[in-house]
């Protein structure tokens, strides 16, 4: 099967590794040899597992859009390690949290993806002090307490799409750009350190059950399509 992906659309696909657990053997034969060294450099059976089974569902989804097999794709990576497929115009961005896996496709623009399966937080105060600019710690303390867990993974996965986009990895200060964070508010940037905020564009992903994700794009804000499960 092969997907058309129009201009201004952001296919959004979404997975599950408990679902894709059956797939395990076929999706560790599209890997390449780098791949499964890799994957066997970690010492956790449960993290090579996750390695193996996004890096293949990875490849099956995007060569659905190439002319090529999934095994057969080549990555290239930025300085940061960001992947991005050589000599294509489809770009991708690719995030996981416990159970749950989220893959942003979109054409000629940069994407970034972030999705984080909600959990209580008993440090949150201290998460968002370190990690929060000073304008975002106190829009989330001004809220209800009943309102502040959503609204701190509104905020959390805004900033991490942002810099996962950009590509700089946490080498990008999360205190040097603003994000709204509000359940009743759009997302949107409220200010970037030299950089534009008009240039990017936030996409609040909240189909998930027990998690929340957040698409940052550059440029105007595109169309979002769910795509069903492989």
């Amino acid at each position: 099967m092969t997907h058309q992906l129009p201009s201004n659309t952001v296919h959004l696909w979404t997975g599950q590794f408990d679902r894709l657990h059956t797939k395990r053997a076929e999706f560790e034969s599209l890997l390449t040899d780098d791949e499964r060294k890799r994957a066997e450099r970690f010492i956790s059976d449960m993290v090579r597992d996750k390695f193996i089974l996004a890096r293949g569902w990875l490849r099956t989804v995007l060569s659905q859009y190439l002319d090529q097999s999934p095994e057969s794709i080549v990555f290239t990576y930025g300085k940061r390690g960001k992947p991005s497929i050589h000599n294509s115009d489809i770009h991708f961005n690719l995030s996981h949290s416990d159970n749950v896996l989220m893959l942003g496709v979109i054409k000629d623009r940069e994407i970034g993806v972030d999705v984080e399966q909600i959990h209580p937080q008993l440090n949150m105060a201290l998460i968002a002090h370190d990690n929060f600019s000073a304008k975002e710690f106190t829009a989330l303390y001004e809220l209800p307490e009943t309102e502040r867990l959503h609204a701190f993974y509104n905020c959390w996965t805004r900033k991490e799409a942002y810099i996962k986009a950009v590509g700089d990895g946490f080498a990008l200060p999360l205190q040097d750009f603003d994000v709204t964070l509000k359940p009743d508010t759009p997302p949107r940037f409220l200010r970037i350190k030299d950089d534009d905020p008009a240039k990017w564009s936030l996409l609040h992903i909240d189909t998930l059950d027990d998690a929340i994700g957040a698409v940052c794009v550059k440029g105007a804000m595109p169309q979002i399509k769910l795509m069903p499960p492989l």
